[in-house]
């Protein structure tokens, strides 16, 4: 599956192929949960959310633990003495974002298209609406 971002200076369209998730019972696709480094916390903290998720739906991770073949465990810290990385549920995650988007009055979320044609030269874009990407 190819991902691609699309960032506009104002108001902002974001067209999803997929149905909402926060409308599913169940999401296709990865499920394990996501390792969010420092970058990623600093991107949550400038959205006012990391201490939320830090709280309430993460697991902190300090360390890496290694098995060697002897049978011998040994912990590998993440960086220095108080980082640490944050598991956190990939749909969680996804729904929140969605959720905080929505927030604001110049983003569009639209749900079930799929872009099947842009002409970037002139800034246009053609998207497939109620589009049926299958993953139901």
């Amino acid at each position: 599956m190819e991902t691609v971002a699309v960032v506009g200076g104002g108001l902002v369209d974001i067209y999803e192929m997929r149905e909402d998730p926060r409308t599913q019972e169940h999401v296709v696709g990865k499920s394990i949960n996501m390792a969010l480094s420092e970058r990623g916390r600093s991107a949550l903290r400038c959205l006012g959310l990391e201490d939320y998720i830090l709280e309430n739906y993460s697991i902190k991770m300090n360390a890496r633990l290694i098995h060697d073949t002897n049978g011998r465990k040994r912990a590998i810290p993440y960086g220095k003495k108080d980082q640490f990385l944050l598991s956190i549920s990939r749909r969680f995650l996804n729904e929140l974002m969605l959720t905080e988007v929505e927030k604001y009055n110049n983003i569009s979320i639209n749900f079930n298209h799929k872009l099947v044609g842009a002409n970037l030269d002139e800034g246009m874009y053609h998207s497939m609406e109620n589009w049926d990407c299958g993953c139901a």
